[in-house]
């Protein structure tokens, strides 16, 4: 069973993102426009891979993503916390895993917050 916690980060990571990292993704997920979601998508995934906390068959229901500056290449640390709980039913719990991500190059700046909304197995 997940707990939600706004202000308790349960895993971190620091990536650097290069410029033919965004081309790629950009290409990928065909966005050209500011601001993409897919380098947004790929940042939270590497995060909750990471983090080993996601079990076989977890289902995402939803996910958004918002800029606070366009997305550009260098040094940042996206942490990672269980912002919401509902409590656990049958087989399932819907938990929002909420992401920071800050850029390391700029002092630690605010640059991209998303929400992922997971329906989470209940083990055990």
């Amino acid at each position: 069973m997940i707990e939600a916690s706004d202000d308790k980060t349960v895993y971190s990571r620091v990536e650097e993102i290069s410029e033919s990292d965004l081309n790629a993704c950009a290409e990928i997920s065909g966005e050209v426009n500011d601001p993409p979601l897919g380098i947004a998508y790929v940042m939270a995934l590497r995060t909750v891979i990471g983090s080993g906390l996601l079990p076989d068959g977890a289902m995402m229901l939803g996910h958004r993503a918002t800029w606070f500056e366009a997305p550009r290449p260098g040094r940042f640390e996206t942490e990672m916390r269980f912002s919401e709980a509902d409590p656990p039913r049958t087989r399932f719990q819907r938990v929002v895993i909420a992401y920071r991500t800050f850029d390391r190059n700029r002092g630690g700046e605010l640059v991209l917050e998303q929400e992922q909304e997971v329906l989470w197995p209940i083990i055990g």
